[in-house]
């Protein structure tokens, strides 16, 4: 048992999300393990999981979360859910900023082609 255990704690260890479109097979992955530990709900925990995001949106939902709770993570008081939310919300937020962009792009393009057309 004790094999199976350590073996448990190395893969959690080494479990990376490298892209967010792996996200939910991250999050299934990390949890289905983490949840046969005692010490499930440690902080320590909570830190390698969002350590294993992809840097930049890792951080920036850090920043979120600690704008949220004035400069500190509450990582005892929160539940994965928790995390999780915010996890998708800054995922959601980012994807309509790069949709906006995309956008603003593409009306820029069409309205350079109109003038054109014009003169």
């Amino acid at each position: 048992m004790s094999a199976i255990r350590d073996r448990n704690n190395e893969l959690l260890l080494i479990l990376k999300c490298k892209t967010m479109s792996e996200f939910q097979q991250y999050k299934d992955t990390f949890l289905a393990r983490v949840m046969h530990r005692s010490d499930r709900n440690s902080s320590f925990w909570k830190e390698i999981f969002f350590s294993s995001l992809p840097h930049l949106f890792g951080e920036k939902v850090r920043n979120k979360i600690k704008q949220k709770y004035r400069g500190l993570i509450p990582y005892d008081n929160c539940t994965y859910g928790d995390l999780i939310s915010e996890i998708n919300a800054v995922g959601i937020e980012l994807c309509n900023d790069l949709k906006l962009r995309k956008q603003i792009k593409r009306e820029r393009l069409t309205s350079k082609r109109r003038i054109r057309r014009i003169l």
